[in-house]
């Protein structure tokens, strides 16, 4: 490297060397200058690598983030389509129970029934039957009562006549006695 007057000198290692104090602080500035250019042009080259590769990498980055998205939508579709397939599953069941208990209930409300009819004309039966019953209980001891009541008639016109014959008797007795009194005391 060619040097101001002289001054500067290459030297074996790559560094300037300069003979003069001023000069060398020129020189580690210059120095400084190209390290910061050179670490710009890095800066830049990095720079215009990553204005490059960024778009790519933001792109791929939506892709990943669109495919993770379509994924979980895939399986969230999934899920409320197994969901579904529970409730539907589940309410089915339970319309199934549903059905079975009103089946149960008709059932046994018609047995029930059935028991209570059953009931009412066995009750019906035997209210009919004990009213016949009495009917002929009644007509029997009302029959049994009009016999027994001829009977005593009978009875009583017999103990009538019969109280009728003995005062006649008595009488017709009394009278032949008195005959028989008078015939002795005469």
């Amino acid at each position: 490297m060619l040097c101001n007057r002289g001054l500067v000198s290459a030297s074996t290692s790559g560094q300037l060397t300069c003979k003069c104090p001023s000069l060398k602080k020129i020189a580690a500035v210059n120095e400084r200058i190209d390290q910061a250019n050179d670490r710009m042009a890095e800066l830049e080259e990095e720079h215009r690598q990553d204005r490059i590769t960024f778009p790519k990498l933001i792109e791929d980055r939506c892709h990943e983030l669109l495919v993770e998205i379509r994924d979980m939508n895939s399986r969230m579709d999934l899920n409320i389509k197994q969901r579904e397939e529970k409730e539907q599953k589940i309410f089915v069941k339970i319309q199934n129970q549903e059905d079975a208990l009103m089946a149960m209930f008709q059932a046994e409300k018609a047995l029930t029934e059935k028991k209570l009819m059953n009931l009412n004309k066995d009750i019906t039966t035997e209210v009919h039957t004990r009213a016949k019953g009495y009917e002929q209980v009644k007509k029997s001891v009302f029959d049994h009562n009009e016999a027994y009541g001829a009977r005593l008639d009978r009875e009583e016109q017999e103990r009538k006549r019969a109280n009728e014959e003995v005062l006649q008797a008595l009488t017709h007795y009394a009278s032949a006695l008195q005959d028989g009194v008078k015939i002795v005391g005469l």
